[in-house]
């Protein structure tokens, strides 16, 4: 067996909360998509699919800023 001075990588676990953030994320951030669609055409439906979609900047922002949140939460 070796000692954990002769190990040829160190021991840390990179992401603690696994797929869970990822999974969590992206059911929040398909709500409002969900929402848009049962709405009729007009402003709002506009303004929710253009900022949530995960195609436009503002959609991927918002999804990375959950994902980072969700794995800060579920590790500690």
């Amino acid at each position: 067996v070796m000692g954990s001075d002769q190990l040829p990588y160190l021991p840390i676990k990179v992401n603690a909360a696994g797929v869970i953030p990822v999974i969590f994320a992206s059911a929040l951030i398909s709500i409002p998509l969900t929402v848009a669609q049962i709405l009729p055409e007009g402003n709002a439906k506009w303004i929710i699919e253009d900022y949530f979609a995960q195609t436009s900047w503002t959609g991927l922002a918002i999804y990375v800023v959950l994902v980072f949140l969700f794995t800060f939460l579920y590790s500690y």
